[in-house]
């Protein structure tokens, strides 16, 4: 299996914006912070364009280190020391289309 790049993500980014612009009612990623709030395939198909999106702006290594960077801290400082931005900022920003 060969490895995602950057620009292997814009074909991934299509379908999901495809998917989203088919429903009526897809939910603001701020409300998307818990498992029980991403429980239908929209919340779903939001949170993935979202982290497509954030791969694209700063590269799987920032989304890596998000990841490491949760061990010891909150989600929100991680994401913060990760790609250098709030993520209530990045969530205000987002549009997914």
């Amino acid at each position: 299996m060969g490895t995602i790049t950057r620009k292997g993500v814009e074909p991934y980014k299509k379908i999901w914006i495809v998917n989203l612009k088919r429903a009526q009612n897809w939910p603001r990623l701020e409300n998307l912070h818990t498992p029980s709030q991403m429980q239908s395939t929209i919340a779903y198909n939001t949170a993935a364009l979202a982290v497509l999106t954030l791969v694209e702006w700063r590269g799987y290594p920032s989304l890596f280190a998000y990841f490491r960077n949760l061990r010891n801290s909150s989600p929100e400082d991680a994401f913060y020391r990760a790609f250098g931005s709030r993520l209530n900022d990045f969530e205000k920003q987002f549009k997914p289309f």
